[in-house]
């Protein structure tokens, strides 16, 4: 597969990957507003029957007005037609009230249908609020948001410390569960089979929160343990849907953890259950089934990081990301061979946290010029950067010059990615020196990028003689995205704890996009395991 096709399908994954709950949330909004569309029809269309009540009921009433003028002194003497007009007059009053009696209900329901638009309404404004966050494919920059959020966690803190606990006024959940919705049940023989007779060890009871039909359903369980005498195992009875360590169930959980990695903090997945299921969950509750759900897919990543010892071929990047109170902590990424993707934060930007993530030096990277990736023997540095670097000074020395000498580095650059893995060595050598003479002309006309250029002539072409390494570093920069985003979102994570559940879990995930596999598949795998 060629390195664009790569690239592409790198691209298309992680994009997949970031937006597939956004997605559903847009799904959502779309339904939602459907919904208040129809409903805001229906109110327009009570509204226009009252108003034809009302004037059918004035027109009654002139025409009661017009028959009492007319038949009244006409026949004032005429038993027949004082009937009549008493008749009348009665027939009159009585439809008035039959009218005034449906126009009453008419108002009512209009007002109903009304209240009903109107909370509609404030819930797809939620949920389009909730999505200015990730619109668009690009993030401004974040060091003014990042700093006045700094500023303002401070004085909050000054002012008022941190309590253990709920939140002030939270009383648990949105809604009360039924008390008589309790389900037990009791198991006659062991679940390997055997014959053996069992005994009850302990009983408790436990709640679980579940999603039903899109819903969100307390229920209270009672769960049995029994020791079996044959295999001298200890089983219970509870649910498939239970998971010990945490009261949500593995098809919410699921669900909480892919929100956990499209960059939501966990103030904003409890404003997000809330708009989606109408539920308030508190956020001890949700940080407790993250962790339980990362503790179950811890497996899985010490695979992941088998296979990165193993690999041959690979992406590495890096970016900041506040941990604790270590503002200038870094979140790592290595990719190999385009299967296994690995997240890793650290409190430092140092060479040692290679050999943690267990990166062999033998791995042939691609990256950029950063010298702690002067450690690896193979390596070939990123043409992205350098097109970056380059275009930045000519655009503050824009002469004719230097514009020319930019557009030869850049025939350098396609022409490289057009040469087979048979490439003799004087080809590569003289592209080298030719990429040389092009930065020190730069540097002679006053672009500071072309020292950056000399220095990275001789690893720029690497990849041209060694199949499956890439020109750029795009694969790294692609996967690197989400904490970028996700930075600019919740600023910083509160814990160390919680940086490492978030790795995991992204590191799980994405690797799983890569191989084709299907997440919801491979989590209550591990969930069941």
């Amino acid at each position: 597969m060629s390195r664009q096709k790569h690239q592409t399908v790198i691209a298309d994954s992680e994009y997949n990957d970031q937006h597939s709950v956004i997605e559903e949330l847009m799904n959502e909004n779309a339904l939602l507003r459907k919904d208040r569309d129809r409903w805001r029809k229906c109110a327009r269309s009570e509204q226009h029957k009252s108003e034809e009540l009302l004037n059918v009921i004035s027109d009654m009433q002139k025409k009661l007005i017009s028959l009492s003028k007319m038949v009244v002194p006409t026949f004032w003497n005429a038993q027949d037609s004082s009937k009549f007009a008493i008749d009348l007059s009665r027939s009159i009053a009585q439809a008035a009230d039959k009218y005034a009696d449906i126009l009453t209900h008419a108002n009512a329901r209009n007002a109903e249908l009304m209240e009903k638009v109107e909370r509609l309404s404030k819930k797809v404004d939620r949920l389009e609020k909730l999505d200015e966050y990730h619109d668009g494919g690009s993030t401004p920059s974040s060091h003014k948001t990042i700093t006045q959020k700094q500023i303002a966690n401070e004085q909050k803190q000054r002012v008022k410390p941190a309590k253990k606990g709920p939140p002030v006024g939270h009383q648990g959940t949105s809604r009360a569960w039924d008390p008589k919705d309790v389900r037990t049940s009791k198991l006659k023989k062991c679940t390997c089979g055997c014959m053996m007779w069992l005994v009850l060890v302990k009983t408790y009871k436990k709640m679980l929160v579940e999603l039903e039909f899109g819903q969100v359903v307390e229920r209270l369980y009672v769960v049995h343990v029994y020791d079996c005498m044959s295999c001298k195992r200890r089983i219970s009875d509870k649910p498939d849907e239970m998971l010990d360590g945490t009261s949500i169930s593995k098809t919410m959980l699921k669900k909480i953890v892919r929100l956990h990695k499209s960059n939501k903090s966990m103030s904003e997945l409890c404003e997000t259950m809330e708009i989606m299921w109408d539920y308030k969950m508190a956020r001890a509750t949700i940080a407790n089934g993250i962790d339980v759900a990362a503790a179950l897919m811890r497996k899985e990543e010490r695979a992941i990081m088998e296979e990165i010892r193993k690999g041959k071929n690979g992406n590495i990047d890096e970016t900041v990301e506040g941990i604790e109170d270590h503002p200038n902590a870094r979140i790592w990424v290595v990719m190999v061979d385009n299967k296994h993707v690995l997240y890793y934060p650290s409190l430092t930007r140092e060479r040692s946290v290679l050999w943690e993530m267990g990166i062999s030096p033998d791995l042939q990277v691609t990256t950029d010029a950063y010298v702690v990736y002067n450690v690896f023997g193979t390596q070939q540095l990123c043409w992205a950067h350098v097109k970056t670097k380059v275009k930045n000074g000519v655009t503050k020395n824009n002469t004719s010059i230097t514009r020319y000498l930019y557009g030869n580095l850049m025939d350098i650059y396609k022409h490289a990615k057009t040469l087979p893995p048979d490439t003799p060595p004087e080809i590569i050598n003289n592209l080298i020196q030719a990429v040389k003479k092009i930065g020190q002309h730069l540097l002679d006309r006053g672009v500071k990028a072309g020292a950056y250029v000399i220095n990275c002539a001789d690893r720029l072409f690497t990849a041209v003689t060694h199949p499956g390494m890439s020109l750029t570093n795009n694969y790294a920069e692609t996967l690197i995205r989400p904490v970028v985003i996700r930075r600019k979102v919740s600023y910083r994570f509160a814990t160390m704890k919680g940086a490492k559940n978030y790795c995991t879990i992204a590191s799980c995930l994405a690797t799983w996009k890569l191989q084709d596999k299907d997440p919801d598949e491979e989590l209550t795998r591990l969930f069941s395991e």
